[in-house]
């Protein structure tokens, strides 16, 4: 028994002095080149995924990489100072992929996102809860991740919460905000494709705010604040917009349905000079206070042109 017990010891002595070479002196920075060749080769060289180095922790258990480079032949670029990667233990032994992901240098900023098991639904399906966290993402970087029809410029902070079940058996819940300061869009043409090109003028607001939710397959607009006192548009805007999320070739798209919104905008005499040709458009709403357009926006979705009633 006592040489069992000395047997047992000693192993157990060699599996720890083994753990603490392999995560001390293992040259993990090493891994780099593996990495970004087996990345490239599993994905029919599509994705390039490049990084510096790599550090492993143990409280919390978590991976960083650092100095990381991620490119698609889509077009999507993207580069971080830094990536932690920090799994959840109940949610591998559960099987779910919890855990909490933070990228630093992301649009220039700071984004962080969670995933962890959420309350059930009504019918007492399991769901997931999201949060996701944005600090001071430069807008100009979104032309690296997204195709827009002009460029923004400006900063974004962002708060995201939700709830969904994993297949998307029901609509999910969430409430957001998004908080823009020093928001531009510069001159720039816009293709409308069939009605030709048209010219916008720079627009500058120093704030937009917006507050919403999902809820019930909607999209609730509890409040968008546009621009602040001296900016050339001022205004609000407040409604709701049909939105459902599908899951369609294992990608989530939205759905638009109908909607209802009530605008109200102040613009400066020489922002709508600029722009007569849209404020044409909006003349139902246009009030007796010069620049001042209070209407209701409805329609039966994206692909019908909208409705514009003065707003009562």
């Amino acid at each position: 028994m006592s040489l069992v017990k000395s047997l047992f010891k000693y192993l157990s002595l060699m599996s720890f002095f083994t753990f603490l070479f392999f995560f001390f002196l293992f040259p993990f920075n090493d891994l780099s080149q593996l990495v970004t060749d087996q990345v490239s080769k599993a994905s029919q060289n599509q994705v390039y995924l490049e990084f510096q180095n790599i550090n492993l922790s143990v409280m919390p258990i978590g991976i960083r990489l650092e100095a990381v480079n991620f490119e698609t032949q889509k077009g999507l670029k993207l580069k971080l100072d830094g990536l932690t990667l920090r799994p959840s233990l109940s949610g591998v032994l559960k099987k779910q992929p919890f855990g909490f992901v933070e990228a630093e240098g992301f649009m220039k900023g700071q984004a962080q996102i969670s995933l962890s098991g959420g309350t059930a639904s009504e019918k007492g399906d399991d769901r997931y809860q999201l949060v996701v966290q944005g600090d001071s993402l430069k807008l100009e970087e979104l032309k690296n991740l997204i195709t827009l029809p002009v460029a923004l410029e400006g900063r974004l902070n962002t708060e995201i919460t939700a709830l969904f079940p994993p297949e998307l058996t029901e609509q999910p819940e969430s409430d957001f905000l998004l908080n823009f300061t020093n928001f531009k869009i510069p001159s720039s043409s816009l293709n409308l494709g069939a009605f030709g090109f048209i010219t916008l003028p720079e627009i500058k607001m120093k704030k937009i705010d917006i507050k919403g939710r999902m809820q019930n397959g909607n999209l609730v607009i509890e409040n968008i604040q546009l621009g602040q006192p001296g900016d050339e548009l001022t205004g609000s805007i407040k409604g709701q917009v049909q939105m459902n999320l599908r899951k369609i070739n294992n990608t989530v798209q939205p759905v638009m349905g109908p909607y209802n919104l009530d605008v109200r905008l102040n613009v400066k005499p020489e922002l709508e000079k600029k722009i007569n040709y849209v404020f044409l458009f909006l003349q139902p709403g246009k009030t007796a206070t010069p620049g001042q357009y209070n209407f209701k926006l409805t329609g039966t979705g994206p692909q019908a042109p909208p409705q514009i009633s003065a707003l009562r």
